[in-house]
């Protein structure tokens, strides 16, 4: 039958062996259990979990108010450019608009100039005074001229200002 074939295959198995090795086993949980590092081990492990909830809170009460205004501030930053964005192609022609008109004044001053040393001569007062003013007005249309090309370049220097490198 079924169960006298069982009963022969647990007589063959070494029970007593098995008996030892077993309580060899829970005598020495039962060491690990109870021995001092274990205890020493989870009381770190258990002050380690305290001071990261201290870390964790810290974090949260400190940390994340500071993340929170640095997004909102970012959020701004990224609305004004957008406005100087949309901006900077008006101002590029506004300053070139001007650089043309300031050209068409020197174009007409050069030949004032012109007229005048026929008329006065060109050692007179008003013909110097005439060739300063030129130039003054020559100056500053060059310098209209690289702001509208820098400008047109670097559109983000009307918010930084311009790279010190």
């Amino acid at each position: 039958s079924a169960l006298s074939v069982f009963a022969d295959e647990v007589s063959k198995l070494p029970l007593a062996d098995i008996a030892e090795n077993m309580n060899e086993l829970l005598e020495n949980a039962n060491t690990f259990i109870t021995s001092t590092d274990l205890d020493s081990s989870l009381q770190k492990f258990n002050e380690t979990i305290s001071r990261y909830r201290e870390v964790a809170e810290t974090f949260n009460t400190e940390i994340k108010p500071v993340a929170d205004e640095f997004k909102q501030t970012m959020d701004e930053y990224e609305k004004l450019a957008k406005q100087l964005n949309g901006k900077v192609p008006a101002l590029v022609e506004s300053l070139e608009s001007s650089f043309n008109g300031l050209e068409a004044v020197l174009t007409d001053t050069q030949k004032l100039v012109n007229s005048m040393e026929h008329s006065y001569g060109q050692d007179s007062e008003l013909q110097y005074q005439l060739n300063q003013t030129l130039e003054e007005l020559s100056k500053a249309a060059h310098s209209i001229r690289v702001l509208t090309d820098y400008i047109e370049r670097h559109p983000e220097a009307l918010i930084y200002g311009k790279d010190q490198q």
